[in-house]
């Protein structure tokens, strides 16, 4: 099979602010401006393990938020734009969405967080050419999939400093999100969302190339000031190993000389949870 080290898609992301110049909406644009410049779209709204629901309006969204879906705080969606003939264009914009629940402000902060251009993907195939180290295929078409592998797709869990708790919670498609909760009850204090994509999945060693950004915390202080020592993002590339011990699933995560220590921490080792996020807390998956 042909490997690339480092994927289309993580290039993609790297590059993600070049590509942005050529583009009339970036990364940190509003669904406001979304809205602006496209008069005909859709939108698919992403709720957890539940699947998704589509729409062609915000409207119809808003009403479909509180009926079919909730969870306003760290839901997120696909943004496609559609061409006057109703076909979907070459370019997809994923938003984070923030306060649904007041219907003045929402538009302004639901924000985009990745966007996705085809001609973007095309010209990164070209780049990252150098990188394809060639196995004993000779399928010129058969590239690598960045998803993460299935071994590891679902939520892990392990402790940090004292009475918290970290969740890792890693999707089929590489969506992800990164959470530090009470150790005692399942309400979480930070949520961070991102990406996992594969740099090398070596059955025994897995590289992952992870991308986490703060989506939502509860602190607040007493006199109002702002909240300081919640990092903004964690980055960088760490090493999976998954193993068994006493009967439990676990999952070795190791930050790399390049990553960012998961809340503090070099290591973790965590045990799997059937558990997933909703609305500020972890909550049981539906069988």
């Amino acid at each position: 099979m042909n490997r690339l080290i480092i994927s289309a898609i993580t290039a993609m992301m790297i590059l993600t602010v070049s590509c942005s110049t050529k583009q009339a909406i970036g990364e940190g644009s509003s669904l406001e401006d979304l809205l602006k410049l496209y008069p005909k779209y859709k939108i698919e709204v992403y709720y957890s393990e539940m699947g998704s629901y589509e729409y062609t309006s915000v409207e119809s969204m808003l009403k479909g938020y509180g009926e079919s879906w909730s969870s306003a705080y760290n839901d997120w969606a696909i943004f496609t734009p559609l061409n006057t003939d109703g076909d979907e264009a070459e370019i997809r914009y994923f938003l984070s969405f923030k306060n649904l629940d007041n219907r003045d402000t929402y538009q302004k902060e639901s924000k985009v967080w990745m966007v996705q251009d085809n001609s973007v993907v095309e010209a990164l195939l070209d780049v990252t050419l150098e990188f394809i180290d060639i196995d004993e295929s000779d399928d010129p078409d058969e590239t690598s999939d960045p998803a993460p592998p299935g071994n590891i797709v679902g939520t892990w869990r392990a402790p940090t400093k004292p009475n918290h708790v970290a969740y890792l919670e890693i999707d089929i498609d590489g969506i992800a999100g990164l959470y530090l909760g009470d150790a005692n009850s399942d309400q979480l204090y930070e949520i961070y969302r991102g990406t996992v994509l594969t740099v090398s999945d070596n059955p025994d060693e897995i590289m992952i190339a992870m991308d986490f950004d703060l989506n939502w915390y509860i602190y607040e202080s007493e006199n109002g000031a702002p909240i300081t020592g919640v990092p903004d993002s964690y980055k960088g590339t760490y090493t999976l190993r998954r193993y068994w011990a006493d009967d439990k699933e676990m999952l070795h995560v190791i930050a790399n000389d390049d990553a960012s220590p998961l809340f503090g921490k070099k290591e973790l080792k965590m045990e799997w949870s059937p558990k997933t996020e909703d609305s500020g807390h972890m909550v049981d998956l539906e069988s």
